[in-house]
């Protein structure tokens, strides 16, 4: 299995977990399920432009990794206000 396979299973395995705690965390009212499945959705976006800018070779799919990246440093900013 080459690398951008890998890279596309886990990002798909990391989105549809984000998604499985976002929906945990609006039933079950938690703050820190909440930013735990932004975390697992922003690396889903990070890892999703990192094997886009691979088969690409292009600067367009950056944009995935700015907005994963902004989120994931949202999320863990919250997580550790939370305290």
């Amino acid at each position: 299995m080459n690398s951008n396979k890998m890279g596309k299973l886990a990002y798909i395995a990391l989105g549809v977990i984000g998604v499985i705690l976002a929906l945990a965390s609006y039933l079950v009212g938690s703050y820190f399920v909440k930013y735990l499945a932004l975390i697992l959705l922003g690396l889903s976006l990070m890892i999703n432009g990192y094997v886009t800018y691979l088969k690409w070779k292009s600067r367009e799919p950056f944009i995935y990794l700015a907005i994963g990246f902004v989120v994931v440093v949202i999320a863990i900013g919250e997580i550790i206000r939370l305290g």
